[in-house]
């Protein structure tokens, strides 16, 4: 029987390829609403799963402290951005969800 990363990891790459971006990850909340982990990506290295981060760091914290999404537009430089040292394309177009 497949594992439950294995259903979030298709699940992902399936809705990745659907909305047309080339980053797509799935990030829980933890039961205080502070913190998120990766627990699936399309795009980025699978060595970044379980990364953790706060939700007041980034867009993906942005997106989970308002529960609202955010529009991004490429190259647009914004004070909330968090770089992680994974590999990433160069200009990719990226989606944030939590669960």
């Amino acid at each position: 029987m497949p594992s439950e990363s294995f259903y979030l990891s298709s699940i992902v790459k399936k809705l990745g390829e659907e909305i047309k971006v080339d980053v797509c990850s799935l990030y829980t909340l933890n039961h205080a609403g502070n913190q998120l982990r990766l627990v699936a990506t399309s795009g980025l290295s699978q060595s970044v799963l379980g990364v953790s981060m706060s939700v007041k760091q980034g867009l993906t914290g942005a997106v989970a402290r308002t529960r609202r999404s955010l529009p991004v537009k490429i190259r647009a430089p914004t004070p909330i951005i968090i770089i992680f040292k994974v590999p990433v394309r160069k200009n990719t177009r990226a989606i944030w969800a939590y669960h």
